[in-house]
């Protein structure tokens, strides 16, 4: 039974060592379709998640304001503060903290005050860069909590974009496209998706070796081999990504890109963005 089950584990490793290194041009029309499914699906969500947005901020702040869009307003604040807006549908935190990038957060810093009624306005600074972001046509509230503040901002515009969004228009302009220049590779991500699963245990001899060598055998039996386990669960779950978004022809998540592969110099790292590229406006 186990030397059965072998087999069967190294025919589906074999078989997805033999669909990475297959050619990677994207021309199959199911997976064309199959991608682009699935992009329908992100485009959705982003565009749900456009609609509720906000920020936080760090630093001495004190009082409040709400605004039913800049034409009706109240409050007043005054901050001396280091924060954060997110604009857009948020992507994983780790994404947030590798981009400085405005289509995904705007950050601000100094120090600020304003005082507001109606369409009426009173501030310290017009800079956009010393404030939390305002949209003239918002739905928010924000309050200063002492050594904080926070934001929380309702896009009505967004809302439309989202419902028509569903028999594919995009008022917006912010849907994600199948990019027409870079060469996807469905079948490689397919085929590394399927070495991840069946192979990610690897992870854990490997690992207890690396560190006995650089560290000794006791670093590696126990530094090793938590190195493993964890370096073991991530290729894992990715694997399972992997092959489920495989039409989408991303590159890999995690690097060396398969988990047995000897020939490669350096060391085992996270790719936090194997789909930037991929991906156009």
């Amino acid at each position: 039974m186990r030397v059965r089950l072998f087999g069967k584990v190294a025919a589906f490793a074999v078989l997805g060592l033999g669909l990475s290194t297959a050619p990677g041009r994207a021309d199959n029309l199911v997976v064309n379709a199959a991608a682009g499914a699935q992009l329908y699906v992100w485009n959705r969500v982003a565009d749900f998640f456009e609609i509720v947005n906000g920020g936080v901020a760090l630093g001495p702040a004190i009082g409040a304001e709400v605004a039913l869009t800049e034409y009706a307003t109240l409050g007043a604040y005054a901050a001396k503060e280091t924060g954060v807006t997110f604009p857009h549908f948020l992507p994983p935190l780790w994404i947030v903290t590798y981009l400085d990038n405005e289509d995904v957060f705007r950050k601000h810093e100094g120090t600020y005050w304003t005082r507001s009624f109606g369409p009426w306005r009173k501030e310290s600074s017009f800079l956009r860069d010393v404030r939390f972001e305002r949209n003239p046509w918002n739905l928010r509230a924000q309050a200063g909590l002492g050594l904080a503040q926070v934001q929380l901002r309702i896009n009505p515009l967004e809302i439309g974009d989202f419902l028509t969004g569903f028999v594919g228009l995009d008022l917006s302009k912010d849907d994600h496209k199948l990019s027409k220049i870079v060469d996807r590779q469905p079948g490689r991500q397919l085929g590394r998706g399927i070495n991840n699963v069946l192979l990610g245990f690897w992870e854990i001899p490997k690992s207890v070796g690396q560190v006995s060598r650089s560290k000794g055998d006791f670093a590696g039996a126990t530094w090793g081999i938590f190195r493993g386990l964890y370096r073991m669960a991530a290729r894992e779950l990715t694997g399972v990504f992997e092959i489920v978004t495989f039409p989408m022809g991303w590159g890999p998540v995690i690097e060396p890109e398969y988990p047995f592969q000897p020939d490669v110099l350096y060391d085992w790292k996270v790719n936090p963005l194997p789909f930037m590229t991929d991906w156009d406006k």
